[in-house]
């Protein structure tokens, strides 16, 4: 139970990463078109680096045993994985984990690139999803889908 409640306070740092990625994709544009980034600063004038190294895990799920294929995540997971490297980022690429890989990836990849407070860390997955509503309240809870993993039964 542990290591769920760890999977999942990680997974919400890696979503909140992916949202301030997200957020900087309009000044990678504007950079692709020549305009120059602002540099941060100090009051004593120090520049002031935002990331020593940016690292990313992209996981797709496609070759499902139970839920529906998807045929298109490969693709994606390639595009993505190309669109990072080219922006600067190591890429991780994990394709069609089962719950022991998915969970081992994330671990893996945490341990290895978390420890220092400098990196920039971002996590990709194509694949399904399912959301399960507390049975004793509070907000419903969102879970990534392994390839193994059981359809969960309705009612």
């Amino acid at each position: 139970m542990r290591r769920r409640s760890q999977l999942h306070e990680t997974l919400g740092w890696l979503l909140l990463t992916l949202a301030v990625f997200l957020s900087t994709l309009p000044d990678l544009a504007a950079e692709s078109r020549g305009v120059k980034r602002v540099e941060i600063k100090t009051a004593a004038g120090e520049a002031i680096g935002l990331y020593e190294q940016s690292h990313a895990l992209v996981i797709g799920v496609s070759a499902y045993e139970h839920w529906p294929k998807l045929p298109g995540v490969k693709r994606d997971v390639t595009d993505v994985a190309a669109a990072l490297e080219k922006n600067g980022f190591s890429v991780q690429t994990v394709l069609d984990p089962d719950q022991h890989m998915l969970d081992d990836a994330f671990e893996g990849f945490i341990e290895e690139h978390g420890g220092n407070p400098e990196n920039r860390l971002l996590f990709y997955f194509a694949g399904h999803g399912h959301t399960v509503q507390p049975k004793f309240g509070g907000e419903p809870l969102g879970y990534l889908v392994p390839i193994d993993a059981p359809v969960p039964t309705l009612g």
